[in-house]
């Protein structure tokens, strides 16, 4: 579940390159982000990958992941923290 404004980032450019070329310089993986059933992310929260939101998981709200968040855990913070379990 997605509330309003939910930002996910799945992507990098290799900032070694320069001018159009860092633009056109996009890995084809290692930054994909998975949520897991029943999570739940909050208002405004920024998603940045690689990482795996767990199973009934909670992203507060405002809060920026920037690391896996365990099956039933609560994050919040920026960058988020883990708060308690809430299953």
């Amino acid at each position: 579940m997605l509330a309003p404004g939910v930002t996910l980032v799945a992507g990098t450019h290799d900032m070694s390159r320069t001018g159009d070329e860092r633009r056109k310089a996009i890995p084809d993986a290692g930054y994909d982000i998975t949520v897991g059933p029943g999570a739940f992310l909050g208002a405004n929260c920024t998603v940045i990958g690689p990482c795996k939101i767990g199973p009934d998981a909670v992203v507060a709200a405002g809060a920026v992941v920037v690391s896996d968040v365990a099956p039933g855990a609560l994050v919040a913070g920026v960058p988020a923290r883990h708060v308690k379990f809430v299953v």
